[in-house]
């Protein structure tokens, strides 16, 4: 965990200790001149110091987003989408999935023909709704797209999101994630898709 600050400190004690041994005992530098060594010293560790500094920044920040990443997993949104989702395949199946365009282009002509509008005369159950189930199913496929997008831009602390998202990972990849490469035909989803099955799952498809 703090591998980053151990290394830095040998470091400084390494630089410190060796300057001296090697200025007084190797070079046999006179006592008085031993003070220009110091000096070169202070700077090195300035400037090793300074490094830390930007790497220390770099891994909390890195940490800082996993943390984000799962607060969000668990934000109202999300879980109203986690919610949906996991009752509608209780509903309908998993062999019932659909690819993500052929959501899109359901919700899009329910949209053009008044269906799943609030003041349409036909009631629809929101699972049955082209509407929603674009949005909520959307939701769940954009918070992993955003996730391995992340990891390609090594953004985010991988190994402690992983951690954070363990017990949802598995299902999600079995029950969604997988059937949707499957299943889908549009070029860039299934792109981005074979990315997160890649990046996120540690799975590797044939392209």
């Amino acid at each position: 965990m703090y591998l980053l600050e151990i290394a830095v400190v040998c470091i400084g004690i390494f630089l410190s200790v060796g300057a001296y041994f090697v200025g007084k005992y190797v070079l046999r530098i006179p006592p008085a001149e031993l003070t220009y060594v110091s000096i070169a010293v202070s700077g090195f560790l300035f400037v090793l110091g300074h490094v830390y500094s930007r790497l220390k920044d770099r891994r909390d920040g890195k940490r800082k987003r996993a943390q984000e990443l799962f607060l969000e997993w668990h934000s109202k949104d999300i879980r109203d989408s986690r919610i949906f989702v996991s009752r509608w395949i209780e509903a309908k199946g998993e062999s019932n999935l659909q690819a993500l365009r052929t959501l899109e282009n359901l919700a899009t002509r329910a949209y053009i023909d008044g269906e799943g509008r609030p003041n349409t005369s036909i009631d629809k159950h929101p699972l049955d709704d082209p509407e929603a189930k674009e949005f909520h199913f959307f939701t769940i496929y954009q918070f992993f797209e955003r996730w391995a997008a992340l990891i390609d831009q090594y953004d985010i602390d991988k190994d402690l999101a992983n951690r954070y998202m363990s017990s949802y990972k598995p299902w999600y990849l079995s029950t969604f994630v997988n059937h949707w490469y499957r299943l889908e035909n549009d070029q860039w989803i299934k792109a981005s898709l074979r990315n997160i099955l890649l990046k996120v799952f540690a799975v590797r498809v044939d392209t």
